[in-house]
C-alpha cells in the first residue's frame, strides 16, 4: 500500500494506491496471501454494498489500511488492468 496524504487547514485528502494482483494460476504463498487478501477486501466491499451491521475490515490488513477511504466521505476508484487475448479470458472474467 502507497499512501499519499495532503492536509489544510480545512481539509484532508489521501490517495491510495494498492497493487491488487491477484494470481490464480500459481500456488507459491505469496499469491495465497494476494488471493485471501483480495477476497477480504470483496467481502467488505459487498457488506458495505448491503449496510451490514458488522463490516470485516480487520481480517486483512489491507482492508484495516483501507477502511477509511472505503467508508464515509470518500470517493473509490477501482482500476482493472485487462489482457484481450482469448486465452486469458477467464482470468480476465475473474477481475
Amino acid at each position: 500500500v502507497f499512501v499519499i496524504e495532503l492536509q489544510t487547514t480545512e481539509h484532508v485528502a489521501k490517495l491510495n494506491m494498492v497493487d491488487l494482483a491477484g494470481s490464480e494460476r500459481t500456488q507459491d504463498t505469496t499469491s495465497k496471501h494476494i488471493n485471501l487478501s483480495l477476497h477480504f477486501l470483496e467481502q467488505v466491499v459487498m457488506g458495505l454494498q448491503v449496510n451490514k451491521a458488522h463490516v470485516g475490515f480487520r481480517n486483512s490488513a489491507m482492508t484495516a489500511l483501507l477502511r477509511e477511504s472505503l467508508c464515509g466521505n470518500s470517493q473509490t476508484a477501482f482500476l482493472v488492468t485487462l489482457h484481450p487475448e482469448p486465452h486469458y479470458h477467464s482470468e480476465t472474467i475473474s477481475s
